[in-house]
């Protein structure tokens, strides 16, 4: 475990940087790490040099407590130590508003955006405060719980209920807990980050943002996504999938991804 906010980088698939693959990282979500892309990572290692990231306050990551302007600068700086272009920047739920954040703040970073289960974040302060109340008492569970538990009831969700077991990568989130969990929640939950919505249009890259077919809430935002970004943006359907598209059907996420690039 690092105690200087640094994050865990390490190579998911495909050959090793270096050898004139595109390069792709991906970005996990919530209660995940590196070793949580499964299926997914091993087909994007078909066509790219696969990167992940220990987002902060999970796996092998620490900064816990930085915020989630903080935190998603400290990818950036972790992304640095990729000695080549990065083609495709993949970030998933809570990896897609920290994908999305450093793209539009550095737009040279990449060449390629996808968004999986992403937000832009919330505009209304009323509703932002509402966010940020839950995520506290979410957090508190998390504490009061403790991993397992709190697993149990995530994964239980609506969201991930359709999720097959070896579909939930419930072993590796455990055994790569992360020391900051919960603090995630009270630091760069949706409710803490600065709303991005009027900063669309900065997302001057190709776009993809991927929904599944029964997450009707995430669909109805990718489309906002879609519109506020413009012609260079794309929304694609993944059939009969939840939230976690890229767990529930790898191989149709992934063949959406390389399908779709470098369009």
């Amino acid at each position: 475990m690092t105690s200087d906010n640094r994050l865990r980088i390490g190579h998911l698939g495909g050959p090793p940087v270096g050898t004139h693959t595109p390069v792709a990282v991906l970005l996990h979500g919530f209660t995940q790490n590196i070793h949580c892309w499964g299926p997914f990572a091993a087909d994007l290692g078909e066509h790219f040099s696969v990167i992940g990231i220990d987002l902060p306050g999970h796996g092998d990551s620490s900064a816990d407590e930085v915020s989630f302007e903080t935190g998603t600068e400290l990818v950036h700086e972790a992304l640095q130590s990729i000695d080549a272009p990065i083609d495709l920047i993949v970030g998933y739920s809570m990896g897609g508003r920290m994908a999305l954040r450093l793209q539009i703040e550095h737009p040279h970073l990449a060449n390629g955006l996808v968004l999986i289960g992403a937000t832009a974040g919330i505009d209304d302060a009323t509703l932002r405060q509402i966010r940020i109340d839950a995520d506290y008492k979410l957090a508190d569970r998390v504490d009061q719980l403790g991993p397992e538990q709190f697993l149990d009831f995530w994964l239980n969700l609506s969201l991930f209920a359709a999720l097959e077991e070896e579909q939930q990568f419930r072993d590796e989130r455990l055994r790569h807990w992360g020391s900051g969990v919960s603090q995630t929640l009270r630091f760069r939950g949706t409710g803490n980050m600065e709303s991005l919505w009027h900063r669309l249009s900065e997302v001057t890259v190709p776009t993809l943002v991927i929904a599944g077919e029964h997450d009707r809430k995430f669909a109805e935002i990718g489309t906002k996504l879609v519109a506020g970004i413009g012609e260079r943006s794309e929304l694609r359907i993944i059939e009969g999938s939840s939230h976690a598209c890229q767990l529930q059907h790898p191989h149709e996420t992934a063949a959406a991804i390389t399908d779709w690039f470098p369009s």
